[in-house]
């Protein structure tokens, strides 16, 4: 049986508590199809809305887009000032490098001033499948991951990245709900050679954690201080996830899969 995959599109927005404009929720504006830069957007709906962005919840997942893209009328209902979204957007800049410069500091400087290698890659697997890697901060290049499997639209991934001690990785996991009855999953491993599990996602382990929070993600991204929530449980898991995590690392794999409370989610490991 052939599964339609549904590929996410995951947008950022930076909070910033001193110029963030209140989230709108616009109740007359939801289902609509909407155009922008001459993408379609099916069934939007509008959602936080900043002095330079807006985010649209749509068909496909979830993007943030820049209040300047959008028609006229839409500008003038939520306020576009191109002066303030300027203001807006370097104010961001600012605490995006503030957010780098401090945790630079709590790594100790460049990757190899961090401490004692822990894992040589990743192994995970996913239902449906990981949109993108942050390895410190930074997103890991598609050069450094490896499809390993795919089945009915579940996937594994081979991700080639160091984790040191005092490294964080922030996984972007996406699911449809709508298929297979609602199964989802999320795993993953830290490996060493070919067999040797390091660290593996458990519900508890106080290394794990999720945001789901667009206005947050930024910040969990890139700063090793945000933990978010502890992960949660998967209440409908995948019925062959276990049996791929076992064979994309080790028989002796025991973890448990993880998610987030929304079907889009991001996932971090602080290697402590």
């Amino acid at each position: 049986m052939s599964r339609f995959r549904m590929w996410f599109v995951a947008g950022v927005v930076l909070s910033l508590s001193h110029c963030i404009s209140p989230t709108l929720t616009l109740a007359d504006q939801t289902n609509i199809n909407l155009s922008v830069d001459g993408v379609i957007y099916t069934n939007a709906t509008f959602r936080h809305v900043t002095p330079a962005t807006v985010t649209i919840v749509y068909s496909a997942g979830i993007v943030t887009v820049p209040l300047a893209t959008l028609p006229t009328d839409l500008q003038q209902r939520f306020g576009y000032d191109p002066r303030k979204a300027a203001d807006w957007m370097a104010a961001s800049a600012r605490e995006t490098a503030e957010i780098q410069r401090k945790s630079s500091n709590f790594t100790g400087g460049a990757p190899e001033a961090r401490g004692t290698r822990i894992a040589d890659y990743i192994c995970t697997v996913a239902d449906d499948f990981i949109v993108d890697v942050y390895h410190n901060g930074k997103v890991v290049t598609d050069d450094k991951r490896t499809l390993l499997a795919e089945k009915y639209g579940a996937t594994a991934e081979r991700i080639d990245v160091p984790v040191q001690k005092g490294d964080w990785v922030v996984f972007t996991v996406a699911n449809n709900r709508l298929r297979w009855n609602g199964s989802y999953y999320f795993a993953a491993a830290g490996m060493i050679g070919t067999n040797a599990i390091v660290f593996q996602t458990n519900v508890g382990d106080r290394r794990w954690s999720y945001c789901d929070d667009p206005d947050r993600v930024s910040r969990f991204i890139s700063d090793p201080h945000d933990r978010g929530n502890p992960v949660l449980p998967v209440s409908k898991p995948w019925d062959q996830g276990d049996d791929s995590m076992k064979a994309v690392t080790s028989p002796s794999w025991s973890g448990d899969p993880v998610w987030g409370h929304s079907r889009l989610t991001w996932i971090k490991f602080v290697a402590e």
